[in-house]
């Protein structure tokens, strides 16, 4: 339905525009690659902000808790997944310190018991060794009455039996030998 009026025939060289094309597309790499640079860049710093500086505190605070910092709490400053493992290892350095606290003062209660029995034990133990040194100068006292009662009690025997022969009128000339050995022997 058209109908060609005509014909141009034109000449122009391209090379410029080439050229032009070329550094533009050299620019247009150069601005996506910078950009790609930046983007990357601001995304690790994004991700190190939100994720890697809090592990690393929570790292920190593990290490802490370890070497015996018990108590040691993060702040917490997100309400995401990272913040939610910060508030339950506070709260598991709570409880731990609240264990410790209260197997301290176990260990504390313990001790003062053992060192009760002790002086309990010790005090019966003076006793059983009081009690003991009584047992035994009770029997060395019965052995030395003992040991003083026999002799003693042949005097006695003898010097009865001297005051019976005196008494009876006193001593006949064959009781004489007697009464000497009698009296020898007391």
């Amino acid at each position: 339905s058209q109908q060609v009026l005509g014909v141009l025939d034109t000449n122009i060289s391209l090379a410029k525009a080439d050229t032009q094309l070329a550094q533009s597309t050299a620019q247009m790499l150069a601005y996506t690659v910078a950009g790609m640079i930046f983007i990357g860049a601001l995304t690790w710093f994004a991700v190190w902000w939100v994720v890697g500086r809090p592990i690393k505190a929570l790292k920190n605070g593990t290490k802490r808790l370890s070497q015996g910092d018990l108590g040691y709490q993060l702040r917490v400053e997100s309400q995401d997944e990272v913040g939610d493992l910060a508030h339950s290892f506070n709260e598991m350095s709570s409880e731990l310190r609240a264990a410790h606290q209260e197997v301290l003062g176990w260990n504390k209660t313990l001790e003062e018991r053992v060192e009760g029995k002790t002086r309990e034990l010790r005090r019966a133990h003076d006793h059983m060794m009081h009690a003991e040194k009584m047992a035994t100068i009770g029997k060395m006292a019965a052995v030395v009455a003992h040991e003083i009662n026999n002799p003693l009690s042949g005097i006695l025997t003898y010097a009865k039996l001297l005051h019976k022969w005196l008494a009876q009128g006193g001593l006949p000339e064959t009781k004489r030998g007697e009464a000497l050995e009698c009296l020898e022997l007391i």
